[in-house]
């Protein structure tokens, strides 16, 4: 009889022994679980200064979802190293320049001597676009040809036209069919002052990537040359 509850004291001894070390497994696990960084940035080029900026933040989330700003220990963008700078809450990575415009930018950043990550940013630009004379009607349609397609769904364009006396009319255009031409309905553009006037456009366009253990989350903006329009009745 003895023999059965010593087998029994064993058995049990046994299973906690199991349960013990699967507990700290788990535990470990659990423990080891890698934060989440997030990458978040913007990038505008202007065509007609020939200007690149560039706005990069960083946070990490831990487990329980709290998402703390973080300062990384180095900052690369288009090849040009990025200074930290405390602006509230958070750590910003500011580039502004002049340079060739590129379809493709790299954002590298360094936690520590070790962990390097990078991404390529792509953004496609508007090569050139047309008005028929140069001019845009208040009374009847205005068509726009431009050089340069959508590459995305993600990808908006937004038209902005002004007048002599600073009135403006901004007009979004989302899911453009390539290669066909933009109608500026007549409501569109019928408060602005006949006259000379101005139009450009921007080309935006929003990208998220998930890699592992990183969220990257950004927006890009390409601004067109300004071009000299005649507003009419």
């Amino acid at each position: 009889m003895s023999t059965f509850k010593n087998i029994d004291t064993l058995l049990l001894a046994f299973i906690l022994l199991i349960s013990l070390c699967f507990s700290c497994n788990f535990g470990q696990k659990e423990s080891t679980k890698k934060n989440i960084i997030q990458v978040d940035y913007y990038v505008r080029y202007l065509q007609s200064d020939k200007q690149l900026k560039t706005n990069i933040s960083f946070a990490e989330v831990d487990s329980t979802k709290r998402i703390m700003p973080k300062k990384m220990e180095e900052v690369l963008f288009a090849n040009n190293v990025l200074s930290g700078k405390k602006v509230g809450n958070q750590y910003r990575y500011q580039l502004e320049k002049q340079m060739p415009f590129a379809e493709s930018y790299s954002l590298t950043y360094r936690q520590n001597q070790i962990e390097i990550d990078s991404v390529s940013i792509r953004m496609q630009p508007i090569n050139d676009f047309a008005i028929k004379k140069g001019k845009v009607s208040k009374t009847a349609g205005t068509n726009i040809t431009f050089e340069g397609t959508l590459a995305s769904t993600e990808e908006t364009l937004v038209l902005l036209f002004s007048d002599r006396n600073n009135k403006t009319a901004t007009i979004k255009i989302d899911n453009h069919s390539v290669n066909s031409p933009i109608t500026i309905l007549p409501e569109q553009v019928s408060h602005l002052t006949v006259g000379t006037g101005n139009v450009y456009i921007v080309k935006k366009q929003t990208n998220r990537i998930t890699s592992e253990g990183v969220e990257w989350t950004g927006l890009t903006e390409y601004y067109s040359t300004v071009k000299i329009i005649e507003i009419i009745e």
